[in-house]
C-alpha cells in the first residue's frame, strides 16, 4: 500500500489467496523430496563404506585362516609369513584396488549429487524466507486497510446518528409549532416513531461504549503486564 501526491491510497498488485498458498504447499513439498534424497545419499554411502571395511577385514581373515595356513602351522612365526601379512596389510593400507577405484567414483558422484540438492535446497529456502516476508507485508497491509475501514465504518456511523438527531429536533419544532394552533391536532404516530428513533440511537451508543470499554481494558492490561 502507498499513497500518491493527491493522498490517495493505492494497492500494489498482488496474486490470490489461494494461488499463493498453492505456490507455498509446492515449494513446502520441493523441500521434503530434497530433504528425502539427501538422507537417501547419506545412507547410501554408510553403506558402502562399512561394505568396504568389512570387504577388507575378510580378505585378511581368509589369508591368515583358511585351510592351506592351519596345513602349514610351521609358516607361523616364520619370517616369510610376517611379510606375507604385511606386504597384504600395505596393499589395502597405502594402495588402491579396482573395486576402490570404482568405489571412489561413486563416492564422487554422490558427493556431486549431494552438493546439487544442498544448493538447490539452499535456494527453496531463500525463496521460503522470500514469500514469507511477502506474505507479513501482505498481511500488515491487509490490516491498514481494516483498520481504515472500521474507522470509515465508525465515521458513518457517526454522521448517520447525527442526521437522526436533527430529523428529532425539526420533528420536535414542528410539533411545537403546530401545538401553537388551536386546531392543531397531535400527531401521536410521529411522537411514536422519534421515541422508536431515540431508542436506537441510544442502543447504537450503548454499543460503542462497550466496544471502547473492551478496548480500554486490553490496552490497560497489556500496559500492566509490560510495565
Amino acid at each position: 500500500m502507498k499513497s500518491n501526491i493527491t493522498g490517495k491510497v493505492e494497492l500494489r498488485p498482488r496474486l490470490p489467496d489461494e494461488q499463493r498458498w498453492h505456490f507455498l504447499e509446492q515449494i513446502y513439498t520441493n523441500y521434503e523430496e530434497v530433504n528425502a534424497q539427501q538422507q537417501e545419499i547419506a545412507e547410501r554411502r554408510r553403506k558402502l563404506k562399512e561394505e568396504r571395511f568389512q570387504g577388507n577385514k575378510d580378505n585378511i581373515h581368509n589369508l591368515l585362516f583358511t585351510e592351506a595356513a592351519q596345513t602349514e602351522p610351521s609358516r607361523f612365526g616364520d619370517w616369510d609369513t610376517y611379510e606375507m601379512v604385511q606386504g597384504v596389510l600395505n596393499r589395502f593400507v597405502y594402495s588402491r584396488s579396482q573395486d576402490g577405484l570404482k568405489s571412489t567414483t561413486a563416492e564422487e558422484a554422490l558427493n556431486e549429487r549431494i552438493d546439487i540438492l544442498t544448493n538447490i535446497c539452499t535456494e527453496q529456502k531463500d525463496r521460503i524466507v522470500s514469500l514469507e516476508t511477502s506474505l507479513a507485508a501482505v498481511q500488515e497491509e491487509l490490516a491498514g486497510l481494516m483498520n481504515i475501514l472500521q474507522m470509515k465504518e465508525n465515521e458513518l456511523k457517526d454522521v448517520k446518528t447525527q442526521s437522526l438527531v436533527k430529523d428529532l429536533k425539526v420533528s420536535q419544532l414542528q410539533r411545537i409549532c403546530d401545538s401553537m394552533q388551536e386546531s392543531a391536532l397531535v400527531d401521536e404516530k410521529g411522537i411514536c416513531k422519534d421515541m422508536r428513533v431515540l431508542m436506537d440511537v441510544n442502543k447504537s451508543m450503548e454499543k460503542e461504549n462497550m466496544r471502547l470499554r473492551a478496548a480500554l481494558d486490553v490496552r490497560s492490561f497489556a500496559y500492566n503486564e509490560q510495565v
